[in-house]
C-alpha cells in the first residue's frame, strides 16, 4: 500500500503497487466502518492479497488478505519515516497501470529490510538509483558515477 486517503462517509481510495498491475488507484467502500475487516489491512506500507472489479473509470476493491504488516517499524519515528519516504517517491515516480514487477520485488525486499535490520543512509540511496534505473530516470553509468546524488536527482525530478 503506497497512499490512502479518505473519501465520503466510510470510503477511503487507495493506492498500490502491485506485482502485475504496477501502480493502481482504487475506491475501497465502507472501509471506515469499525466493523470492517479490511480496515487494519488497508494500512500504509502492509503487503496484501486482493481482488477489485473495474467499474465504469474507477476500480473497485473487493477482497483483501493481509500477508505482512510492518508494525515494528510504526514503533520506530526513524523507520517509519523511511518507510513513509520510500513509499513517496515509489507513488510519485511510477505511472498509473504500468506493469513494474522489477520496481515491485526491490520495493518488498527494501520494506522486508527496513522492517528486520533498519535501512542505512547508503543503502536508501541504492534503492532510490536501482529505482531510477528500473524507470528510466537513469542509466547504469549515471548512478555509478561518484558525484551522482540519488536524493538531489529525485527531489529535481518530483519538484
Amino acid at each position: 500500500m503506497l497512499k490512502k486517503s479518505s473519501l465520503r462517509d466510510n470510503d477511503r481510495r487507495v493506492v498500490l503497487l502491485t506485482r502485475n498491475f504496477g501502480k493502481k488507484t482504487l475506491t475501497a467502500f465502507g472501509v471506515r466502518k469499525i466493523t470492517s475487516r479490511r480496515l487494519s489491512h488497508l494500512e500504509t506500507g502492509s503487503v496484501i492479497r486482493l481482488s477489485w472489479r473495474e467499474d465504469g473509470d474507477f476500480a473497485v476493491l473487493e477482497e483483501t488478505e493481509l500477508r505482512f504488516a510492518h508494525s515494528r517499524i510504526k514503533e520506530s519515528k526513524d523507520l517509519l519515516t523511511l518507510m513513509y519516504d520510500l513509499l513517496y517517491i515509489v507513488h510519485r515516480l511510477l505511472p498509473d497501470s504500468e506493469p513494474a514487477p522489477a520496481v515491485y520485488a526491490l520495493t518488498l525486499k527494501y520494506l522486508r529490510k527496513i522492517y528486520t535490520q533498519g535501512l542505512s543512509h547508503d543503502e536508501f540511496g541504492d534503492y532510490v538509483s536501482k529505482l531510477l534505473v528500473l524507470e528510466g530516470f537513469a542509466s547504469h553509468e549515471e548512478v555509478k558515477k561518484r558525484s551522482f546524488d540519488p536524493f538531489k536527482f529525485t527531489e529535481s525530478l518530483l519538484n
